[in-house]
């Protein structure tokens, strides 16, 4: 959740008032989305991970809504190739949504799994969605924390290009 990142992929500007908070019920975030990346400090390529959905009966997580057009939602799914776009729209109850609510869930052949070596947090991608939640508020960021399953996977520092060229054309 981050206002420039969905600029980038939307090629539109958002307000501030374009983001509307929200919370998902049933989700907890988790950091299992894995996609093969080339680190500039390694100079070379390693799998970084990112966050994901885990379906969790009780919990909720708290992100924003964002109006889309067709053609946005098409430009979302490119950029998030490995995530299935799945209707959440009963899901959110503090806020009626107009239409329907979307989010991303990684598709499970891209989980990070028990054991998996050579994969990082990109600090950066780390530091972009913390201060999309900081935009909103402490308040709004205390609970991404409260509510993102803790990684004891290394958090690498310096830029990062995906390696896929498709999603590299929709970052």
């Amino acid at each position: 959740m981050n206002r420039t990142s969905a600029e980038n992929v939307l090629k539109r500007p958002l307000l501030s008032n374009d983001l509307i908070p929200a919370l998902l019920h049933g989700f907890q975030r988790c950091w299992r989305a894995k996609e093969e990346l080339f680190f500039e400090f390694l100079g070379r390529k390693a799998q970084g991970v990112f966050l994901d959905l885990r379906e969790i009966p009780h919990a909720r997580v708290n992100g924003a809504l964002i109006q889309v057009t067709p053609e946005e939602l098409t430009r979302l799914k490119l950029r998030e190739k490995n995530y299935q776009c799945i209707d959440v729209s009963l899901a959110i109850t503090e806020l009626p949504p107009r239409g329907r609510v979307y989010t991303f869930r990684c598709r499970p052949e891209h989980w990070l799994r028990e054991g998996e070596t050579d994969a990082f947090i990109p600090a950066r991608y780390m530091q972009m969605v913390r201060s999309g939640f900081q935009e909103v508020g402490p308040a709004f960021l205390r609970l991404y924390e409260e509510t993102t399953e803790p990684s004891q996977l290394p958090v690498l520092n310096g830029s990062y290009r995906f390696v896929d060229p498709i999603q590299a054309l929709h970052v």
